[in-house]
C-alpha cells in the first residue's frame, strides 16, 4: 500500500478510493477512513 500511495502522489492523485467488504480492518489499520456505502440487489 505504501508504494501504491507513493505512486498515486507522484501522479497527482488527491486520494485513494478502495472498495472491499472483507478488508475493512486492514485498511482502517493503515489510517483509511470509511467514506461511502454501496448497495446492491440481485434481480
Amino acid at each position: 500500500m505504501t508504494e501504491a500511495e507513493l505512486w498515486g502522489r507522484e501522479q497527482g492523485a488527491a486520494y485513494v478510493s478502495l472498495a472491499s467488504r472483507r478488508a475493512g480492518g486492514f485498511y482502517r489499520a493503515l489510517a483509511y477512513e470509511d467514506a461511502a456505502t454501496s448497495f446492491k440487489k440481485p434481480l
